[in-house]
């Protein structure tokens, strides 16, 4: 076990101030640091030899030279920030930025944990688009993993540790043999240790099979099964695994983990293209379940008992859905809506020279008369609780069909003999 920085009597690694432990591996411990220069936070990853036998402390050093080095020259969005490295006594460092309250793709991997399935699309997207942008500077990663990926608050990935890349264009590579995480590297780099941008694909397809189902596509008893496994083994088809992921997303993720590399896509560009349709389709659906939500919720109120299914759903399609809080109001007085508003849910009053002269309920409307005739809306209009209400305007009522317009004319009838009445009673009052 290495030492923390304290231990050893570090305050501070050159111009960083050490804050505190964020996580260690084996041979190098990151702290969370003060940039004394800059004025902001870092985070520091400090490697330390005590520990490492005299034969592999010299690749576990060039290992951090590379990580430096080659994450030094990109700058994406998804890709982690390279500020500074070099060399402290016996002591390398590289420094990144922080992440603050990123949390490691690992952390979702369990069954209980899993992300949405359309997030674990947008995901894979957002890392193909940062993979593509590396590979064509020559650079693939070599250790897409899992833990490898961190999530931020906002949502955004972030690919981080370079330490295993290699540059492909200059056919510079310091560290040779099998390196990385053998669960998630593609055949040909268990086999001989090459790797080029489709063996990131292959690790990024793994990855996606693993957040979707909680599986990993590979498992042995030891290295040696490990291997046979992913060279020569099929794995279980995902949708197996789990039935309600999408066809278009299992394809895609299979298609990435296909063992012969021509058979995978072609360059990291082309798979984010597929997850692009992929999300779009996910939205697509969204927005038909809201639909199909609202038509669930309007097809039993009052106002379209009369209505054929068609017709609701028609009208459900082009309305506008809007909430009001207790006392907001919903219309002014003598106001030229040229709408008409159904209650879905709460209460609404009608007021009159500061007084209450009407309340309308679930499946009650309002502005029937002002959409017909032009005439402005007399009374002002106030949410008396929580208020859900379905707003249909001129333009949107002449877009429907024949059949439906004929039916809100139907209903609009009635409204307007309710509303005759009503004024017969006010007047009746006086």
């Amino acid at each position: 076990m290495i030492e923390t920085a304290r231990q050893r009597g570090l305050e501070r690694i050159d111009r960083y101030v050490i804050t505190r432990e964020l996580g260690r591996g084996s041979t190098s411990v990151v702290y969370l640091a003060h940039d004394v220069e800059r004025g902001s936070d870092v985070a520091v990853k400090l490697y330390h030899p005590d520990h490492v036998r005299p034969e592999r402390a010299q690749t576990r050093r060039k290992l951090f030279v590379n990580e430096a080095r080659l994450a030094g020259e990109l700058n994406h969005p998804n890709l982690v920030s390279v500020l500074d490295a070099g060399t402290s006594g016996e002591d390398a460092y590289i420094v990144t930025e922080y992440l603050r309250g990123a949390t490691p793709l690992s952390a979702y991997t369990r069954l209980i944990d899993l992300l949405p399935q359309q997030q674990v699309a947008e995901l894979l997207f957002a890392c193909a688009k940062a993979l593509d942008y590396a590979h064509r500077r020559g650079v693939i990663h070599r250790d897409i993993k899992p833990s490898n990926i961190l999530l931020m608050p906002d949502g955004t990935p972030k690919i981080i540790d370079f330490g295993v890349a290699v540059h492909s264009m200059t056919g510079t590579q310091t560290v040779t043999g099998l390196v990385g995480s053998p669960s998630y590297m593609a055949p040909e780099q268990v086999k001989n240790g090459t790797a080029t941008a489709l063996s990131d694909i292959y690790s990024l397809g793994v990855v996606g099979y693993e957040l979707l189902t909680s599986k990993r596509p590979f498992y042995g008893e030891n290295l040696s099964h490990l291997v046979h496994q992913i060279i020569y083994a099929t794995p279980p088809p995902l949708l197996k695994l789990r039935a309600s992921v999408p066809r278009a997303l299992a394809n895609l993720v299979e298609r990435a983990m296909e063992k012969d590399p021509e058979k995978r896509f072609p360059n990291a560009l082309a798979m984010a293209a597929v997850l692009a349709r992929v999300v779009s389709e996910f939205e697509q659906d969204a927005g038909r379940l809201e639909l199909q939500d609202r038509f669930d919720i309007v097809r039993h109120l009052p106002f379209f008992k009369d209505f054929s299914y068609a017709a609701v759903w028609e009208a459900v399609s082009h309305s506008g859905w809007h909430n009001y809080e207790e006392d907001e109001e919903v219309l002014a007085a003598d106001t030229h809506a040229r709408a008409f508003y159904v209650v879905v849910s709460g209460e609404l009053a009608l007021e009159r020279d500061g007084r209450q002269i009407d309340v309308l309920r679930r499946g009650e409307t309002l502005g029937a008369l002002s959409l017909l005739a032009g005439r402005a809306v007399r009374s002002r209009a106030v949410a008396l609780s929580p208020l859900l209400v379905m707003r249909i305007d001129a333009a949107q009522l002449e877009a429907m069909s024949a059949e439906c317009q004929l039916a809100f004319q139907k209903v609009f009838n009635k409204d307007l003999l309710r509303q005759l009445a009503a004024a017969c009673r006010e007047r009746d009052s006086k």
